[in-house]
């Protein structure tokens, strides 16, 4: 590109008359209408009287408020029994028999009681993330009874009035596929909409949408992207392209709940992958990041880029709630830290970058430094560990424990902990999820201020050159 050769600060120069040029034309265009219901991804909202409505950057909606939501369709499917018998995480719900419309009942012990849901379809206003969860440990939610620690307490009556500062997020279950434990074909499809108080400036047409979970509601705006910090690289083949980068992330990536909860209640459709398995999740988020730094103009990459932070800023702020990509599975986690990161610095939010070096991650939770050579990382896991789970695993002594926890740190801190070996976790998920995301930092160095140490590096140099 021409502007390569010439100075970087006119270079920079250029490129923010560039971006205000492009948001001062959409700005122009932009207005706010009178919405009697609104429409997205096969889901509609439908109002007790017409409320001022436009849509964000990426498409999503928002609306004045209060207002009065009469209808959400697809309608939902919904039925409680209420057992009262006591549970806990030692004590489980007796077994229970029954259905409703063709759907079976899941039980479920919320708050110390035998709860028994059919939902479908269900909807939530500001999800969180919350680990005081049906047996100790999975978040609760209201989209699909099908998924652990169902609390349908969590989806309003309708009519419902919506306030200021709410998201109202709605899901659509599928029915095609199996749902519950590592299967995990329960949503196609969720969208979300926002509640403000009044219309967002430029009618919301440069401005990124308030996160949907939590009850902080944070407006960016487009104008704040540094996008003198993305390289300009020349393209290789096989490199993905803008256009899959908008697409991939279009719509919301519903991720806030821990472990195998947050994979049950990520959308097939959404995500464009009906295994959403952290891998091939982790080998996206990488190559979206690459391909933003390439030598595009920056008004090609701005849809991408806009929907890339979308998904950062989400996911930011799940993150300031407590998740974090390191509970269930091994093979759920490797390779959600860049798009938090990569949002946070674009934006040059600084409390988000300090959080996020702290903030807890695959990266942190299976990388640790060796005690036997200093600044050496090794892979392991050191929850659940014993020195004799380590060995009986080694010699495939019967011990009753789940094969996940091969995934065991050497005890002696020489090695690395899992012996790649009947497609082990070194094998199938985290190197080659981690080579992209260490790739996306060296070329973007602004990015490693989000990393409190260089064991990611380490480990991925080793495993590249080794």
């Amino acid at each position: 590109m021409f502007y390569t050769r010439l100075d970087a600060n006119l270079c920079n120069m250029l490129r923010a008359i560039l971006i205000t040029c492009v948001l001062c034309l959409v700005s122009v265009f932009a207005s706010g209408e009178q919405c009697s219901s609104v429409s997205q991804y096969g889901i509609t909202w439908e109002f007790e009287s017409p409320v001022e409505c436009g849509t964000f950057a990426n498409g999503d909606y928002w609306v004045t408020g209060p207002v009065t939501i009469t209808r959400i369709t697809p309608d939902v499917v919904y039925s409680h029994v209420h057992d009262g018998t006591s549970c806990s995480h030692e004590v489980h719900c007796p077994e229970y028999t029954g259905d409703y419309q063709g759907y079976e009942y899941s039980r479920n012990c919320v708050a110390g009681s035998c709860e028994d849901y059919v939902i479908r379809n269900g909807w939530q206003v500001n999800p969180d993330y919350n680990t005081d969860a049906n047996q100790g440990g999975a978040g609760y939610q209201a989209f699909d009874s099908r998924i652990s620690a169902t609390d349908g307490g969590l989806m309003p009556a309708l009519p419902y009035t919506a306030n200021p500062g709410e998201s109202i997020v709605k899901s659509v279950s599928n029915e095609t596929g199996l749902c519950g434990g590592f299967e995990p074909r329960c949503l196609d499809t969720a969208a979300v909409l926002t509640v403000l108080g009044e219309a967002p400036p430029d009618y919301g047409a440069t401005v990124f949408r308030p996160p949907y979970v939590g009850d902080e509601k944070p407006l960016y705006s487009v104008g704040q992207l540094r996008t003198e910090l993305l390289p300009d690289l020349e393209p290789v083949s096989g490199a993905k392209t803008l256009e899959w980068v908008r697409w991939r992330y279009q719509m919301v990536q519903m991720n806030h709940e821990p472990g195998n909860t947050g994979r049950l209640i990520s959308p097939m459709v959404n995500f464009h992958d009906p295994a959403r398995y952290g891998p091939s999740l982790g080998v996206n988020n990488a190559d979206a990041a690459l391909t933003l730094m390439l030598d595009y103009p920056i008004e090609e990459k701005m849809p991408a880029l806009i929907n890339y932070v979308q998904a950062g800023i989400d996911w930011m702020y799940a993150v300031k709630q407590g998740k974090c990509w390191c509970k269930g599975g091994p093979g759920i986690q490797p390779g959600f830290k860049l798009v938090p990161v990569f949002a946070a610095v674009m934006l040059g939010d600084q409390e988000m970058i300090d959080m996020l070096k702290d903030a807890y991650f695959a990266e942190n939770h299976y990388l640790k430094e060796s005690s036997q050579v200093s600044g050496r990382a090794l892979f392991g896991r050191d929850d659940y560990w014993s020195e004799r789970g380590y060995w009986e695993y080694l010699v495939k002594v019967d011990t009753g424990v789940s094969v996940s926890t091969s995934a065991y740190k050497d005890p002696y801190g020489y090695i690395d902990g899992e012996i790649p070996v009947e497609g082990g976790y070194t094998v199938c998920c985290f190197p080659g999820t981690w080579k992209g995301e260490a790739l996306a930092v060296a070329l973007m160095p602004e990015l490693k201020e989000a990393w409190s140490t260089d064991y990611l590096f380490d480990y991925v140099d080793r495993w590249v050159t080794a």
